[in-house]
Protein backbone atom coordinates (compact mmCIF):
# COMPACT_ATOMS: atom_id res chain seq x y z
CA UNK A 1 0.00 0.00 0.00
CA UNK A 2 2.58 2.10 0.71
CA UNK A 3 4.57 1.48 -2.35
CA UNK A 4 1.63 2.86 -4.44
CA UNK A 5 1.25 5.84 -2.32
CA UNK A 6 4.49 6.62 -3.03
CA UNK A 7 4.23 6.13 -6.73
CA UNK A 8 0.32 8.18 -6.81
CA UNK A 9 2.85 11.05 -5.29
CA UNK A 10 5.59 11.20 -7.59
CA UNK A 11 3.43 11.29 -10.71
CA UNK A 12 1.01 13.97 -8.99
CA UNK A 13 4.10 16.01 -8.34
CA UNK A 14 5.34 15.09 -11.79
CA UNK A 15 2.42 15.84 -13.70
CA UNK A 16 1.84 19.57 -11.50
CA UNK A 17 5.38 20.66 -12.84
CA UNK A 18 4.78 19.87 -16.43
CA UNK A 19 1.74 21.73 -16.09
CA UNK A 20 3.78 24.43 -14.59
CA UNK A 21 6.62 24.01 -16.87
CA UNK A 22 3.25 24.04 -19.95
CA UNK A 23 1.56 27.10 -18.29
CA UNK A 24 4.39 29.53 -17.99
CA UNK A 25 4.59 32.79 -19.11
CA UNK A 26 6.50 33.58 -22.05
CA UNK A 27 7.92 37.02 -22.01
CA UNK A 28 5.42 39.53 -24.00
CA UNK A 29 6.05 42.23 -26.60
CA UNK A 30 5.57 45.88 -27.05
CA UNK A 31 4.03 45.89 -30.44
CA UNK A 32 4.76 49.17 -31.11
CA UNK A 33 8.60 48.20 -31.33
CA UNK A 34 7.76 45.56 -33.72
CA UNK A 35 9.17 46.60 -37.10
CA UNK A 36 7.02 49.00 -39.18
CA UNK A 37 6.88 46.98 -42.10
CA UNK A 38 5.35 44.34 -40.01
CA UNK A 39 3.13 46.37 -38.00
CA UNK A 40 1.53 47.79 -41.49
CA UNK A 41 0.41 43.93 -42.21
CA UNK A 42 -3.45 43.71 -41.26
CA UNK A 43 -5.18 40.91 -39.10
CA UNK A 44 -6.02 38.02 -38.97
CA UNK A 45 -3.59 36.92 -41.34
CA UNK A 46 -4.84 34.36 -44.41
CA UNK A 47 -1.31 32.35 -44.20
CA UNK A 48 2.21 32.03 -42.49
CA UNK A 49 3.61 29.50 -44.01
CA UNK A 50 7.60 28.65 -42.31
CA UNK A 51 10.37 26.96 -43.65
CA UNK A 52 13.70 25.46 -41.77
CA UNK A 53 16.40 24.94 -43.98
CA UNK A 54 19.33 22.63 -43.49
CA UNK A 55 22.38 24.87 -43.51
CA UNK A 56 22.48 25.23 -40.03
CA UNK A 57 19.11 26.62 -38.72
CA UNK A 58 17.92 29.66 -41.29
CA UNK A 59 14.46 30.04 -40.87
CA UNK A 60 12.24 31.99 -43.93
CA UNK A 61 8.86 33.29 -42.84
CA UNK A 62 6.31 34.02 -45.20
CA UNK A 63 3.27 35.99 -44.22
CA UNK A 64 0.24 36.94 -46.17
CA UNK A 65 -2.37 39.25 -44.54
CA UNK A 66 -6.04 39.81 -44.76
CA UNK A 67 -5.54 41.92 -48.01
CA UNK A 68 -3.72 39.24 -49.67
CA UNK A 69 -0.65 41.31 -49.16
CA UNK A 70 2.76 39.18 -48.91
CA UNK A 71 5.47 39.73 -46.76
CA UNK A 72 8.62 37.46 -46.87
CA UNK A 73 11.55 37.15 -43.95
CA UNK A 74 14.78 35.64 -43.64
CA UNK A 75 16.40 34.83 -40.14
CA UNK A 76 19.88 33.53 -40.85
CA UNK A 77 21.86 31.11 -38.56
CA UNK A 78 24.51 33.43 -36.90
CA UNK A 79 27.68 32.26 -35.53
CA UNK A 80 27.01 31.91 -31.87
CA UNK A 81 23.93 31.14 -30.37
CA UNK A 82 20.87 32.86 -31.49
CA UNK A 83 19.47 34.73 -34.54
CA UNK A 84 20.64 37.98 -34.75
CA UNK A 85 19.94 39.65 -38.29
CA UNK A 86 16.62 39.58 -40.30
CA UNK A 87 15.79 40.23 -43.99
CA UNK A 88 13.04 41.24 -45.48
CA UNK A 89 12.01 40.63 -49.64
CA UNK A 90 13.25 36.82 -49.25
CA UNK A 91 12.57 34.00 -47.49
CA UNK A 92 16.27 33.36 -47.26
CA UNK A 93 19.16 35.53 -46.83
CA UNK A 94 21.26 34.62 -49.88
CA UNK A 95 18.46 35.49 -52.29
CA UNK A 96 19.26 38.62 -54.67
CA UNK A 97 16.22 40.78 -52.78
CA UNK A 98 16.75 39.78 -49.46
CA UNK A 99 17.25 43.13 -47.66
CA UNK A 100 18.74 43.72 -44.30
CA UNK A 101 16.31 45.69 -42.15
CA UNK A 102 16.29 45.99 -37.73
CA UNK A 103 15.85 42.99 -35.67
CA UNK A 104 14.34 44.00 -32.34
CA UNK A 105 14.01 42.02 -29.55
CA UNK A 106 9.99 42.78 -29.52
CA UNK A 107 9.61 41.29 -33.45
CA UNK A 108 11.84 37.99 -32.29
CA UNK A 109 8.55 37.92 -30.20
CA UNK A 110 6.14 38.87 -32.37
CA UNK A 111 6.97 36.44 -35.13
CA UNK A 112 7.36 33.86 -32.69
CA UNK A 113 3.93 34.50 -31.87
CA UNK A 114 2.80 34.85 -35.07
CA UNK A 115 4.39 31.73 -35.76
CA UNK A 116 3.17 29.13 -32.78
CA UNK A 117 -0.70 30.79 -34.09
CA UNK A 118 -0.85 30.54 -37.59
CA UNK A 119 1.63 28.65 -39.03
CA UNK A 120 1.01 25.20 -39.97
CA UNK A 121 3.34 23.94 -41.96
CA UNK A 122 5.97 21.19 -40.72
CA UNK A 123 8.46 23.09 -40.13
CA UNK A 124 6.74 25.01 -37.59
CA UNK A 125 7.82 23.13 -34.66
CA UNK A 126 11.08 23.05 -35.02
CA UNK A 127 11.37 26.94 -35.87
CA UNK A 128 10.04 27.67 -32.78
CA UNK A 129 12.63 25.04 -31.10
CA UNK A 130 14.74 27.10 -32.73
CA UNK A 131 13.64 30.69 -32.00
CA UNK A 132 12.09 30.12 -28.49
CA UNK A 133 13.09 26.40 -27.23
CA UNK A 134 10.28 26.30 -24.25
CA UNK A 135 9.78 23.29 -23.06
CA UNK A 136 5.52 23.55 -24.52
CA UNK A 137 8.24 23.83 -27.86
CA UNK A 138 9.69 20.75 -27.38
CA UNK A 139 6.54 18.56 -25.84
CA UNK A 140 4.29 19.97 -28.96
CA UNK A 141 7.03 18.70 -31.64
CA UNK A 142 6.90 15.46 -29.72
CA UNK A 143 3.26 15.36 -29.61
CA UNK A 144 2.78 15.87 -33.37
CA UNK A 145 5.79 13.65 -34.43
CA UNK A 146 3.62 10.98 -32.52
CA UNK A 147 0.30 11.69 -34.18
CA UNK A 148 2.49 11.86 -37.79
CA UNK A 149 3.46 8.82 -37.10
CA UNK A 150 0.27 7.17 -35.96
CA UNK A 151 -2.03 8.86 -38.94
CA UNK A 152 1.01 8.45 -41.56
CA UNK A 153 2.32 11.69 -43.37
Amino acid sequence: MRKKRKILIIVGLMTGVLMVAWQWPISSYDFTNVHPIIQNLKQPYQNVYVSYYLDGGSIGIRIIDQDGQQLKLALPISEGPGYRKLYQGATHHTETNAVEIVFSEDTRKYLIDTIEHYAESIDRDISLIALRGAFRDYAKAYGHALLRRENGP
